[in-house]
């Protein structure tokens, strides 16, 4: 019997708004080098480095799982095999579906994208991020808009406004 995974990340919501999310897919691009953070990836991927003795993937995996993410794409590239073991050894009994897709080492965004394609049915809506991300922004509210909209795509971005303070923008 899978385990639901719990954790203190509590997105603002209500007890059934995370229905809504529960057989979107989302795609979380693990393939990048790392190389802005010099030596500390020579031996690690990026998603794998470490803020407060958990990797970074754990807490965006978790985020997404609070919030009622079932499905999990991950296109892997750099030290893949990591990461997969990470995923196994770390998530593997919950109740979610993990694909581990390797992608190739330096393959660009678009052709990542394209191979995980053919996991998520025609038609249907995901989301994708890097698997270096940390964010805290209602991901529900978000996904209602996008739908409200009918909109082809829906971006969230965080633009740097002054030494390490970031501004969103949703569009």
């Amino acid at each position: 019997m899978k385990k639901a995974l719990t954790t203190e990340i509590t997105p603002q919501q209500n007890s059934t708004d995370h229905l809504l999310l529960k057989n979107q897919w989302v795609i979380i691009l693990c393939g990048g080098r790392g190389s802005r953070l010099g030596s500390i990836t020579e031996s690690l991927p990026k998603p794998l480095v470490k803020i407060q003795d958990k990797p970074i993937l754990w807490y965006t995996v978790l985020t997404l799982y609070k919030y009622g993410f079932r499905h999990f794409i991950f296109p892997l590239g750099y030290k893949g095999d990591m990461i997969k073991k990470f995923i196994v050894q770390e998530f593997e009994e919950y109740d979610c579906k993990f694909r581990c897709i390797d992608t190739g080492e330096d393959t660009p965004v678009a052709k990542r994208l394209q191979q995980c394609a053919k996991l998520i049915p025609e038609r249907d809506n995901f989301f994708m991020l890097n698997g270096d991300t940390f964010f805290d922004f209602d991901i529900i509210d978000m996904y209602q808009l996008h739908r409200r909209k009918e909109a082809l795509l829906t971006l969230s971005l965080w633009e740097p406004i002054d030494n390490g303070i970031y501004l969103q923008a949703a569009c």
